[in-house]
């Protein structure tokens, strides 16, 4: 189904909770010409140890293989122009940065706009 709310999304992503008190997010997404095979970083994440906390277990699989080293430089990037949180896609592909207020978002995506194949604001729906 579609909630349009922030939501824990578990398993392959078919076991989604609704998050109903949640402060609005305010973000941008960076796509940079970084692909990983989501076939490669499943099997690399059964190769490492998981850890039993509120992070994204593939990107620790993805920042392992040929290319991995770019989502640390760009989440970097991201968390020197003050977001609070910067971390990968599900997979991989893209990477987040999360943002006190929606004008340091826009503020962040205006000043990094030429830095990267695509950067672009986001806020979470209501």
């Amino acid at each position: 189904g579609r909630y349009n709310k922030p939501a824990r999304v578990k398993g392959r992503g078919e076991i989604i909770t609704p998050i109903n008190d949640f402060n609005n997010i305010y973000g941008v997404l960076v796509f940079d010409d970084m692909f990983f095979s989501t076939k490669e970083v499943y099997s690399t994440y059964d190769k490492i140890e998981k850890r039993d906390v509120l992070n994204n277990d593939l990107e620790n699989a993805a920042r392992l293989m040929l290319g991995g080293n770019k989502i640390i430089e760009i989440e970097n990037v991201l968390k020197d122009n003050g977001a609070y949180l910067a971390s990968l896609t599900g997979s991989g592909g893209g990477i987040f940065g999360l943002f006190e207020t929606k004008e340091a978002a826009i503020s962040v995506q205006n000043k990094l706009k030429d830095s990267f194949v695509f950067i672009h604001y986001f806020e979470s729906v209501e």
